[in-house]
């Protein structure tokens, strides 16, 4: 190969294309197939690895990566050509069309790798930006930006995921049913995402599935509480081979919702609401939120930027309402049995006088206003008028969330008065199975 300022290293199409297939179902490098006894089934084999893709960058216009003794590889596949670098090194990376390059700033070179790029470091720790991670990065170059993906034993996933959902203060049994609850949620988008095609990712580090800060918040409780229940996950009754997407949330506010309520549509294994009496030591129990008319206005305005009306019963100068009317009333409308808000009705005047009323669903609306400002879908909403004459909104409400499977407070309190795992587990997640599948 030609060695010039900018080095390259190419990979064949078609090897590429066996990787891509055989990355896409790394997750079924999975311990014995459990039986069907009772109670937690299955042999363990502590030599399997089970592992997982974990998206934790998006976009990315400029990075950087460390590590020691840093292999680079270009594609999937560790037969392809590849740059071993010794000793400790700081690069620098960036995308350009189907390549990633990098730079390292003492051997004042870039090398260019055909997407995606493969870096692992022979002590199996690398820090890419702020965070330090475990197992190997894979860098894809994007139309955007690159994305970066983190694959990862899934046990040493859970032992980051800890402290950042829940807390190892808390009671080791309640601690425990969240691990497993955890596990059961990315083992099944796992293997939920080899039904896609062109996924690079199984889950993202971020609220939008679980947050994992790498590293940062491992501690001994942790890595022991997650080895206590190593490979176990959720089942439901009738599918004992397969996991339960084991949604959980911070507060329910004394009822769990169903998943179709909160997403529009059912999920296997959630087939009933779940009756909480423990979850009011919460901060989020109940809450009390004002929002004034200008920030209301704003928050609706904001939709001016999407190309299609949000909902379907908008008319079809939308447009127009939002541009040149004024708004004159929110309320709430079709609560749920557990008391969450399904849809808000907002009212607004238009330049002719004309009264028009746009829907917005419920959890829609939650996402508009801010889901760390709005704390849950369960509330109650009346105008009032400031002392300055101001109108506002007032919003009174219970728990934080989606309310969907597991409440963590609940489950925090259940510990706390000797409630064991699977106790914790069997009420939030009704039908549901223990089972040991690695």
């Amino acid at each position: 190969m030609k060695q010039s300022k900018t080095q390259e290293v190419m990979s064949c199409g078609f090897v590429y294309a066996i990787a891509v297939c055989i990355l896409s179902h790394s997750p079924l490098a999975l311990g014995a197939v459990p039986d069907h006894g009772k109670g937690i089934r299955g042999e363990s084999q502590p030599s399997t690895k089970t592992l997982i893709r974990v998206r934790s960058g998006v976009n990315i216009h400029k990075g950087r990566f460390r590590g020691y003794d840093l292999t680079l590889n270009s594609g999937l596949l560790r037969f392809h050509q590849k740059k071993l670098f010794s000793n400790t090194t700081d690069w620098e990376f960036y995308c350009q069309k189907d390549f990633v390059v990098v730079k390292e700033p003492k051997l004042k070179k870039l090398f260019r790798f055909k997407s995606p790029l493969r870096v692992s470091a022979a002590a199996g720790f690398i820090r890419v930006n702020d965070r330090g991670v475990r197992g190997e990065l894979f860098i894809h170059s994007k139309p955007k930006g690159c994305d970066v993906v983190n694959l990862v034993d899934i046990e040493m996933y859970l032992i980051g995921l800890v402290n950042a959902e829940f807390s190892t203060a808390w009671s080791q049994e309640s601690v425990k049913a969240q691990i497993i609850a955890a596990r059961s949620y990315a083992y099944y988008q796992a293997l939920d995402a080899q039904k896609k095609v062109n996924r690079t990712y199984d889950v993202e580090s971020t609220v939008e599935d679980q947050v994992y800060p790498g590293v940062a918040r491992e501690n001994s409780i942790a890595s022991r509480l997650v080895k206590a229940t190593r490979g176990v996950v959720l089942s439901p009754e009738n599918r004992p081979s397969v996991p339960l997407k084991a949604f959980y949330h911070s507060t329910c506010g004394g009822h769990t919702e169903l998943p179709e309520n909160v997403w529009g549509k059912k999920t296997r294994g959630f087939e009933e609401k779940v009756s909480c009496k423990y979850c009011r030591e919460s901060p989020r129990f109940k809450w009390k939120i004002r929002l004034g008319l200008d920030n209301l206005r704003t928050i609706f305005k904001a939709q001016l930027r999407k190309e299609m009306p949000p909902n379907s019963k908008w008319p079809k100068d939308w447009r127009n309402v939002l541009m040149y009317g004024s708004l004159d009333s929110v309320y709430t409308q079709n609560l749920s049995a557990s008391g969450r808000v399904s849809a808000v009705q907002s009212v607004w005047r238009t330049i002719s006088g004309e009264r028009v009323t746009l829907p917005v669903g419920g959890p829609e609306f939650r996402q508009w206003v801010g889901s760390s400002k709005l704390f849950s879908n369960r509330y109650i909403i009346w105008p009032e008028n400031t002392a300055g004459g101001k109108r506002e909104w007032v919003l009174l409400g219970r728990g934080y969330g989606h309310g969907v499977g597991m409440c963590q407070w609940g489950a925090k309190v259940m510990g706390d008065k000797g409630f064991k795992m699977d106790q914790i587990l069997s009420h939030y997640y009704p039908g549901s199975r223990l089972n040991k599948i690695w």
